[in-house]
């Protein structure tokens, strides 16, 4: 019975140190332009965010131009990543389109 506590208690332990280890960032770029409302998209990545490669085509999203964009975790994000234990790790993206 004490082993398998130890056993629990160590896999909490690892699983906090690797979530703890992650860095923390975010990317923004402004313009000075006006803008309509942001449009998000959620990037899907995975151990922590080490693996999986996300792209956004702001050409696609913003045919006019990007006013601004900006990649951040959200409530929701750090629900996944702590749910899954870091398993898998999403990411959001917003983008404001030029008027």
């Amino acid at each position: 019975m004490r082993s398998k506590k130890r056993k629990i208690i160590f896999i909490a332990f690892c699983a906090l140190t690797l979530f703890g280890a992650a860095g923390c960032f975010s990317t923004r770029v402004e313009n000075s332009v006006s803008a309509l409302d942001a449009a998000q998209r959620r990037q899907h990545f995975y151990l922590l965010g080490l693996l999986g490669e996300a792209q956004v085509d702001l050409g696609q999203e913003c045919p006019r131009g990007a006013a601004a964009f900006a990649d951040r975790f959200t409530l929701g994000d750090i629900g996944y990543t702590l749910l899954t234990l870091g398993i898998y790790s999403p990411k959001s993206v917003f983008v404001r389109c030029e008027t």
